[in-house]
C-alpha cells in the first residue's frame, strides 16, 4: 500500500466510524434508559401488540391505535393546536391525519418514522462527517501565502 492509498483507506474508515458510532450509541443509550426506567429490557421489547380497553381518564395505546376521544391538547398551539371534533389539531394532528389518509396507518407510520426519517437523518449526518473530513485535508489558512499559493 502506498502512503496515498493508506491515507484514503484510513479516511474511509474514519468516515464510517464517525458516521455510524454516534447514532448507534444514541440508540443504545435510549434503549438502555427506557429499559432501566421500565424494569428491564423484557418490558420494553414487545412480543405482541397491546390491546388495552378504552380508559376515560387517560390516553393509552387504544388512543394511539384507534384515535383519541379525550379531546386533549398534546404540547402547545404550534405543535398540537386546538381540538376540533375530538381530534388534535396543529402539526401533530395534521401528521396523524395524513398517515391515516394513506389507507394503511401502520405501514405509513413505519415507512415514515422508522425508515425514511432515520435514513434522512443518517444521510445528513454522514454528509456533515464527510465534509468535516474533507475540510481536514485542505491547507490551513495560516499555511497559505498572502497571494493564495501554499
Amino acid at each position: 500500500m502506498t502512503p496515498a492509498t493508506s491515507t484514503a483507506h484510513v479516511s474511509r474508515i474514519a468516515w464510517v466510524v464517525w458516521t455510524l458510532a454516534p447514532p448507534l450509541l444514541a440508540a443504545a443509550l435510549l434503549v438502555g434508559v427506557v429499559a432501566w426506567g421500565n424494569g428491564g429490557i423484557d418490558r420494553v421489547v414487545r412480543t405482541r401488540r397491546p390491546r388495552p380497553a378504552f380508559s376515560p381518564r387517560t390516553c393509552n395505546w387504544r388512543c394511539h391505535n384507534h384515535g383519541c376521544r379525550h379531546g386533549m391538547r398534546v404540547v402547545g398551539p404550534p405543535l398540537a393546536g386546538p381540538t376540533r371534533n375530538g381530534r388534535v389539531g396543529g402539526l401533530f394532528g395534521w401528521t396523524v391525519q395524513a398517515l391515516h389518509a394513506t389507507g394503511s396507518y401502520r405501514t405509513a407510520n413505519l415507512l415514515v418514522f422508522c425508515l425514511l426519517w432515520p435514513a434522512l437523518a443518517l444521510g445528513l449526518w454522514s454528509w456533515v462527517v464527510w465534509q468535516g473530513l474533507q475540510l481536514r485535508t485542505l491547507p490551513r489558512v495560516e499555511d497559505v501565502a498572502p497571494g493564495g499559493a501554499p
